[in-house]
Order: C-alpha cells, then structure tokens, then sequence
C-alpha cells in the first residue's frame, strides 16, 4: 500500500529534556492512498502542558488521542457464508495499542484494549483498536544530586483502546499510580 502523512508540532517549552514550563501540540494524519489494499486514514493528536509549582516542582498535564478508519471499505466475501462483504475498520498492522512504559505504565507493553476471545473470555492475544485514548498527571521533583539528566516523578497514567468509537466507555478506561526515576 501506499500512504502518505502530514504532521504539525507546535512547542512552547523552555527546554527539551526537563521542560518546567510551556506546552507542546501535535497533529499528524496519515491517508493511505487510492489503489492501496485498504484506504484509510489515522489522526493523532497530543497535548502536553508543564506549569512550574514551585522552584523545584513541576505539573505536567498530557493526553494523546488517536482514531482510524477505511474511508473507502474494502469489498470482500464472507468466507463462513459466500455473501459480500464490506470490510471497514483500520488494517489490523495499523491498529492501535497502549500499555507499557511509552503509554499507561503499570500495564504490560500493548495489553489494553480488545483481546482475542478464548474458551468465551477475552483473554488471548491483544487486538488493538481503532481509538486510543490516554493520558496522564504527572509532578516532577528536584533534581537528583543536582544532576540535569535525573529526577524524579510520581504519576497518574490512564487510557485505553476501544474498537470504534461506539465503543468507547469512559468506566473502561484503566488507570495506574506510581512513582519513576527518569534518567537522561
């Protein structure tokens, strides 16, 4: 297939590594192209905001919201009936994931979200989705022996992935407290 992807970024932080204030957009969209296998789109959008509390202590507040769809559906046949079949949704290889330390810490790598169904419980293989939503609160402390590339947070992560955005229920979303050393 082929696509092609659009991104803006807009960054108002004072510094890249251990920003204390300022905020940081980003909009990308990517359009797989006429003739390819599947057509479909992805749009992803994050916000980020750093607010300095004290001289030390840094608020940061970030969420990340991410949704795909066909936007021409794939023509196929039911295999089990013969019948047509219109097939929508994202490419399973261009789904959605989250869990894991780039998303919801305190959840294995890519765990949230739809399963694979198994003896009647949604307990196999993690599907993805075509929604993700996550989020997280985050205090950053002193730094660590006065070092620029160490210091330390404690967070409130949550999100999920929802197959679809008639899907999305807002009591599903996983949440995860704790407190992490990050190291530059």
């Amino acid at each position: 297939y082929w696509s092609i992807t659009a991104s803006w970024a807009h960054d108002t932080r004072n510094k890249y590594f251990n920003p204390t204030h300022g905020s940081l957009q980003q909009l990308s969209a990517e359009v797989a192209l006429p003739g390819s296998t599947v057509e479909y789109y992805k749009l992803i959008y994050r916000y980020a905001q750093y607010l300095p509390v004290t001289e030390g202590i840094t608020f940061e507040g970030s969420t990340t919201i991410g949704y795909g769809n066909t936007w021409r559906a794939a023509d196929g046949i039911n295999p089990a009936t013969g019948a047509p079949l219109k097939v929508s949704g994202l490419p399973f290889f261009e789904n959605f994931y989250a869990g894991g330390t780039n998303s919801v810490r305190g959840f294995e790598d890519n765990t949230l979200g739809p399963r694979e169904v198994t003896n009647g419980y949604p307990e196999g293989q993690p599907l993805g989705g075509s929604l993700k939503t996550v989020g997280s609160v985050e205090a950053y402390f002193p730094r660590l022996f006065d070092s620029p590339s160490a210091r330390v947070s404690a967070f409130v992560d949550f999100g999920n992935v929802y197959n679809g955005t008639k899907n999305f229920k807002a009591n599903e979303l996983r949440v995860s407290t704790g407190v992490a050393l990050l190291w530059r």
